[in-house]
């Protein structure tokens, strides 16, 4: 290697010898000259995807590893067994159709999984389970064996890519956001996550319905409270004409309680999931309103 892989050499060639053998990635936190690499299959397959716009392959669900000799006697899973227990599927995806939370994935395309969510990757080492989907095209199907109450079933489940609740990358498309008597409205996104104090715990959730996002509201010059309630995201980019009479915006004379309220109505919110002290933004999970 010509060179370490720490900060600052990412996306840079790895060369062995006079061959290219992938891209540094990432190092090792804590650590140094120690790190990861894009293997130049992956950068294959990446480019071969980005040239029909498609993006990897996923099952769209989360697990929890089976390392706990309780937890597999509990889903009547047998000394020979391995695999990892499903804890929630993305209801738009093509798994959901078929797997159920608490089931056991024994196998992918007839490759066992480990209780640590691993499976055997050339000689003596071990790669994650996903590296077995996220190598198929989006579409192409994956044999899934899993076991449902102590039964085992087969499944060809067609892989897609990942539609998380909070926009990793959003880098290529234009913001979308909606100003509403001097509140603004954006999406919540990962990068607004890094920059701000709002929690992590966004990342990673599965949307439960269709089109459903979380919002950013702020108020200029005023403090509202953190709030993550569902409302209507249509209500927001195509405003309709009133059914009833609604109270007007919230206009900058308002206290932060009394916008909330204001908000609350107009918007539709018909529940609060959370309100902790006040900030500076109140979040809100937007869904498209039924047609």
């Amino acid at each position: 290697f010509h060179a370490a892989i720490n900060s600052g050499n990412s996306g840079g060639p790895v060369i062995m010898g006079d061959r290219v053998v992938g891209v540094a990635f990432e190092s090792l936190f804590w650590s140094d000259g120690i790190g990861y690499i894009i293997p130049t299959t992956v950068v294959k397959h990446f480019l071969n995807g980005v040239e029909q716009h498609v993006s990897f392959g996923s099952v769209n669900l989360s697990y929890q590893t089976m390392e706990n000799a309780q937890i597999r006697e509990y889903y009547k899973m047998s000394d020979e067994m391995t695999g990892i227990l499903i804890n929630e599927i993305n209801p738009f995806s093509d798994a959901h159709k078929f797997l159920k939370k608490d089931d056991v994935i024994l196998a992918i395309d007839g490759v066992s999984i480990g209780n640590d969510s691993k499976v055997h990757f050339r000689k003596q080492e071990t790669i994650t389970f996903k590296h077995l989907v996220s190598m198929k095209k989006p579409c192409e199907t994956a044999l899934v064996k899993v076991l449902r109450e102590g039964k085992e079933h087969e499944f060809n489940i067609s892989v897609k890519p990942v539609q998380p609740l909070v926009p990793t990358q959003h880098f290529d498309k234009h913001r979308s956001y909606c100003i509403y008597g001097g509140v603004v409205l954006v999406a919540l996104t990962k990068p607004y996550i890094d920059s701000s104090y709002i929690s992590e715990s966004f990342l990673g959730k599965m949307p439960k319905k269709a089109v459903e996002q979380i919002v950013i509201i702020s108020q200029a010059k005023h403090k509202l409270e953190l709030l993550v309630a569902s409302c209507s995201a249509s209500r927001c980019s195509r405003p309709q004409k009133k059914k009833r009479q609604r109270p007007d915006p919230p206009s900058s004379s308002l206290s932060s309680a009394e916008s909330l309220e204001a908000l609350r109505i107009h918007f539709g919110i018909s529940e609060a999931l959370e309100a902790p002290q006040q900030a500076e933004e109140a979040t809100h999970r937007a869904e498209e309103a039924p047609k």
